[in-house]
């Protein structure tokens, strides 16, 4: 995985997290014109919080 790579050599990592929220919200949004399969919910879901939980990780561990 590259977000924990991500997340601890850059900064920004919660804005991909956000990113990854809103483009959840716009494929859900047009879910009846491009189907929406269960696993790529699972992903941005899965994605998305792995990139928030290392964004909040790495606040924990420069703050210490």
């Amino acid at each position: 995985m590259l977000i924990p790579v991500l997340g601890f050599t850059r900064p920004g990592v919660l804005a991909f997290a956000l990113y990854l929220g809103l483009h959840g919200i716009l494929r859900w949004r047009h879910r009846r014109t491009d189907p929406l399969g269960a696993r790529e919910v699972v992903h941005i879901v899965a994605l998305g919080a792995l990139a928030t939980a290392t964004g909040f990780a790495w606040q924990l561990i420069a703050a210490s």
